[in-house]
């Protein structure tokens, strides 16, 4: 065998664990998803307005987890915007329509579907480090660019918006969960607190 045959089996290799990895983890985020409680009606309300406001036509579900993580969004064709239990009560109603607002934006600029782009590039071109530094430009654009949709279309109730999010970066775990990393988008507290 040739070392370009070698170099092959063992990129295909990595591709195919990492494919294995990714399926391992969209099911994993399913079972999370389906453990998930319902919202209360008021957080319900509350994204039915931040929809309404960003212009978000599809039905577009809110869920709260029972696990202590950050807050996400999942799902390509149904999206699932997820909060944790421990951070739904202690958030008031102007802290949770922020953060709301900031996952909404999320479905409306299509960021799930870019992020699972960028898993399956990472997937096939994990050699490449220009890859990984600019995977980490789009992060931090990609939150700018969420941050700015939402002060457009918050307006005047857009003060405060990147301290509330700081806030809820503060009693959000240090650790994201990897099942919603690569399927979906979760922000890690550094996000969050970025999203300005």
């Amino acid at each position: 065998m040739t070392w370009q045959g070698i170099v092959f089996l063992v990129w295909l290799g990595v591709v195919v664990t990492m494919g294995l990895l990714l399926v391992k983890r969209a099911v994993s985020a399913r079972r999370l998803i389906r453990r998930a409680g319902e919202a209360n009606l008021l957080m319900k309300d509350l994204l039915a307005y931040c929809c309404n406001c960003l212009g978000v036509r599809r039905k577009v579900r809110l869920k709260v987890l029972p696990e202590g993580t950050n807050p996400a969004v999942c799902g390509l064709f149904c999206p699932v915007v997820l909060v944790p239990q421990n951070l739904a009560p202690t958030l008031g109603s102007r802290h949770l329509r922020a953060l709301l607002f900031h996952e909404v934006a999320h479905i409306k600029r299509g960021d799930v579907w870019v992020n699972l782009g960028q898993t399956i590039l990472h997937g096939l071109y994990f050699y490449n480090p220009l890859l990984w530094l600019a995977a980490l430009r789009i992060r931090r654009l990609r939150e700018q660019a969420v941050a700015e949709t939402v002060l457009g279309a918050m307006g005047e109730k857009a003060r405060g918006y990147s301290e509330m999010l700081a806030e809820v970066a503060e009693l959000s775990p240090d650790r994201p969960a990897s099942s919603l990393r690569s399927v979906g988008l979760e922000e890690s507290n550094r996000d969050l607190a970025r999203a300005d």
